[in-house]
């Protein structure tokens, strides 16, 4: 948690190129002009302000207070630098670990489905258990996947691949 106010600084923009604007003027930034902000690690952007800040951060503070003890801000479309409030939440970090972009055993199957040994494997990890599923058919393991996705994890599971159009 910070001890700055950002209001006192800082306004959301959508129509700014990183969301945020100049309230006042600060060193070489004028007021209203767009608040200059770093990629970090390719992965979010900073900005500074009496140290360093993630912007994703910044702007929920704005919008919704202070952040909780023990919560963190979690990108609903998983991408980091869409800092769009409609694309912010609340989180803990189990669930903001569960909304991170799974690796893939294959470029055809969905993240969580390998096939081995002729046979289509699900797996899925709970509270310190891992849970598995498998199938010839992969209509099955999908289907299972999606539903214990869904049960363990609600609003932060992942469904890529899974649904059936």
């Amino acid at each position: 948690m910070s001890n700055i106010n950002f209001n006192d600084y800082f306004i959301y923009d959508e129509t700014s190129p990183s969301l945020l604007v100049n309230k006042t003027d600060r060193y070489l930034n004028p007021k209203g002009s767009p608040v200059k902000v770093q990629l970090h690690k390719g992965k979010y952007y900073t900005l500074s302000l009496k140290g360093k800040h993630q912007a994703h951060r910044v702007i929920w503070e704005l919008i919704n207070g202070l952040i909780p003890e023990g919560l963190t801000i979690d990108h609903i479309n998983r991408d980091g630098t869409d800092n769009r409030i409609i694309n912010l939440r609340l989180a803990t970090s189990r669930e903001n670990m569960l909304n991170r972009i799974q690796p893939r055993s294959s470029a055809e199957l969905p993240p969580g489905i390998r096939f081995h040994r002729g046979t289509y494997e699900a797996r899925i990890r709970t509270e310190g258990d891992r849970l598995g599923k498998t199938s010839k058919r992969l209509e099955v393991v999908k289907a299972w996947l999606l539903e214990m996705r869904i049960k363990l994890n609600g609003e932060f599971a992942i469904l890529d691949g899974l649904q059936t159009t």
